[in-house]
């Protein structure tokens, strides 16, 4: 009787301690993501060591769907892309990739020159915006040109429509038309660096030395802040 009662015993207490392994296993990467939140709060910088200690410790699914989805946005503005990449290839092999990801993982691919997988997944994303900035970058003008009068069509009008046309003059050195469409979506979005660089790329092919370097100066400035939200 006693061993019987000794072999539940062992039984229960096995059992709590597998249960507790479970526990601390599961919650593990998320007390990382709580850390980085926390610091996020104190400091108003993003340290991506803790979203990727986050998803290093990430052995189940919900896990990874939670920390990596956490972790891409970080590493991208941290200009991380090849990790960022690899990230998403283990959310793609998983089966828990999504449009949201597609998109990131077609700007991630840009990014690194590869426009051949920054196209394919810039058509799984189902965004045209996206698909036609590929184009551009791939000098593929005619097929960009095409989205981009598709895109003017609807209503309302998204505002990039306009940094891809003067984006498109300018691969048609049309100067005087990319600076006018330029300054239409400047006027919307001022903060936009890649526009800002646009600007000032367009100035000095007009020979408007003082416009260049305003804009230059402008668009340095807000990556350097951008710079300081993120390590």
């Amino acid at each position: 009787m006693k061993q019987k009662i000794f072999s539940v015993a062992n039984i229960l207490s096995i059992g709590l301690i597998l249960c507790g392994i479970y526990i601390f296993l599961f919650i593990h990467p998320f007390i990382y993501s709580y850390i980085g939140i926390i610091e996020q709060g104190k400091t108003n910088t993003r340290n991506i060591k803790w979203d990727k200690l986050a998803v290093q410790y990430s052995i189940f699914k919900p896990q990874k769907k939670f920390t990596i989805n956490s972790a891409i946005p970080g590493l991208i503005l941290n200009k991380e892309y090849d990790t960022a990449i690899n990230y998403f290839k283990q959310l793609e092999n998983l089966g828990l990739a999504n449009d949201k990801n597609y998109y990131l993982a077609s700007f991630a691919y840009e990014q690194t020159k590869d426009y051949e997988n920054a196209l394919k997944y810039a058509k799984k994303s189902n965004d045209k915006l996206r698909e036609t900035r590929v184009y551009i970058k791939m000098k593929d003008f005619d097929n960009a040109q095409k989205l981009v009068d598709e895109l003017s069509k609807e209503k309302p009008l998204k505002p990039r429509i306009y940094l891809y046309q003067a984006e498109l003059y300018m691969g048609q050195n049309k100067w005087k038309e990319a600076n006018i469409t330029i300054d239409k979506f400047l006027k919307i979005n001022p903060k936009s660096v890649e526009a800002l660089q646009d600007k000032a790329r367009i100035s000095r092919k007009l020979e408007n030395l003082k416009a260049y370097r305003k804009y230059m100066k402008i668009s340095r400035l807000i990556e350097i802040k951008l710079g300081n939200r993120i390590n």
